[in-house]
């Protein structure tokens, strides 16, 4: 079964599993988008975390009409060493008509690619920018809870945005929640040592959840450590209903209508 995919990175994709895998699977989504009126229609976010990137992301994969594009620049050491040229090519690739989101952005204390200030500059930079073009932010944070939720807070009540791949507690996830940011989930709800993360599932409502692989990386078990692809979201779709005692297809219609919510519904 295909579901909806908030957050994968097609371009990694098609270098781990290889392209014919991966454009079959497309082709599956395609068919299936195809169906009668009724019938499921999940897509997949393929996001972006260079500036600059969307283009050739477009050149390989823009013909399926009902992929979602975001364009967005992740912490790295070359990306916070040239701030200003990442923001003026970022603002470039939000000129094509095609970002349905600004991120993947924001904090990460773990790696350390560089400094304190200079990653909370550059989020606050994209948070600004995903408030001029009135589009949803999709944020990345490890190990950073306080710095992401004070820069999220100054992006005021217009701000909608998407805690991605969530990895903190149940406490955080309240924090995020009280502010009507989505909780988005990925593949290691499934892992032994998340139960946090299986907790703070549990708590978040319908209306604010999304589902995700972040493929290729997070494959659930038991398959742990091999590259993901969306095909690989259906098993943390049964996860996830597991743990909110529903069903795998029911969480599929309301992540594909929180989806089509938050990242907008033109060209569907």
């Amino acid at each position: 079964m295909l579901y909806t995919d908030t957050h994968a990175h097609l371009s990694l994709c098609e270098q781990r599993i290889g392209r014919h895998k991966l454009f079959s699977l497309l082709d599956e989504y395609e068919e299936l988008r195809r169906g009668s009126a009724d019938s499921p229609k999940p897509f997949i976010v393929d996001v972006g975390t260079e500036a600059g990137d969307l283009a050739p992301r477009l050149g390989v994969f823009g013909r399926y009409a009902w992929l979602k594009f975001s364009a967005g620049i992740w912490p790295s050491q070359t990306a916070l060493d040239n701030q200003d040229e990442s923001l003026s090519r970022l603002k470039d690739d939000c000129a094509s008509g095609r970002v349905a989101a600004i991120g993947e952005c924001g904090l990460d204390y773990f790696h350390m690619d560089g400094s304190r200030g200079a990653q909370i500059r550059l989020f606050e930079k994209q948070i600004e920018l995903a408030g001029e073009q009135s589009l949803p932010l999709i944020v990345h944070s490890r190990d950073a809870f306080e710095d992401t939720f004070s820069g999220l807070k100054t992006g005021g009540a217009r701000l909608r945005a998407i805690i991605h791949c969530f990895s903190y507690s149940p406490a955080e996830a309240e924090q995020f929640l009280s502010l009507g940011f989505y909780l988005s989930f990925a593949g290691n709800l499934s892992y032994r040592n998340a139960p946090q993360l299986r907790e703070a599932l549990r708590l978040v409502p319908d209306s604010r959840l999304l589902l995700e692989t972040d493929a290729p990386y997070l494959n659930p078990e038991p398959l742990r450590g091999k590259p993901a692809s969306s095909a690989d979201i259906a098993r943390t779709y049964e996860i996830a209903a597991g743990l909110r005692n529903s069903t795998a297809d029911k969480l599929a219609g309301i992540v594909q209508q929180n989806a089509g919510i938050i990242f907008g519904t033109k060209s569907f």
